[in-house]
């Protein structure tokens, strides 16, 4: 699915559009002849991969348990064990980015994800580049080589091309201590019932 172009579309939408949509989805993720057959798919210690909203990327994990219409799932980075409904689970492997174009000069909040690399200038128009720790409603938290953070507009940044991956990797992969990566702090932008068990 290409999600910029859905993006788009509802950009235009009105309020009632959008929430008119919303009652529909909602009734189609409830569906239980759906659930059904997802829950026919799942089995322990199955590896999977979820889209977290509050991170704005995918998570890979295993099952632990299968309920009636959620997964326990343990993540691979941090090991925690997450109660998830059968539909964050992507069955699919679909593409799960917002690929805005990357040359457009402002990031789109949508687009972003926690592990890019992205830079501002400062106050000072010097150029600052770091790597995105936590997306806020209005701002991103941005953490510079120099371990300082930075809370910064999404409107203030940029892609950064040739950027540093190990930075980000680091972060991924949990080399960066979780008391620096907060994430439990901000509620998901839709209500997702993530729970850690």
């Amino acid at each position: 699915m290409d999600y910029a172009a859905l993006l788009n579309a509802l950009d235009k939408a009105s309020l009632f559009d959008l929430w008119r949509l919303n009652v529909f989805i909602a009734r189609a993720l409830d569906d239980p002849h759906k659930n059904e057959a997802l829950k026919t798919q799942l089995y322990v210690d199955q590896a999977v991969r979820y889209f977290d909203t509050r991170q704005n990327r995918e998570i890979s994990g295993r099952i632990v348990a299968v309920k009636r219409t959620r997964a326990l799932i343990r993540r691979d980075h941090d090991k925690k064990i997450w109660s998830l409904p059968f539909y964050m689970i992507n069955f699919q492997g679909a593409d799960t980015g917002i690929h805005c174009s990357r040359s457009h000069p402002k990031v789109h909040r949508d687009s972003l994800r926690v592990g890019d690399s992205v830079g501002y200038k400062s106050r000072g128009q010097r150029e600052v580049y770091g790597v995105v720790l936590k997306l806020n409603r209005k701002t991103a938290t941005i953490r510079l080589a120099d371990g300082e953070q930075w809370n910064v507009s999404y409107g203030l940044l940029f892609y950064v091309i040739d950027a540093q991956e190990n930075a980000a990797q680091d972060l991924l992969d949990g080399r960066v201590t979780t008391a620096d990566v907060c994430v439990e702090e901000y509620p998901a932008p839709v209500d997702t019932n993530l729970e850690p068990e």
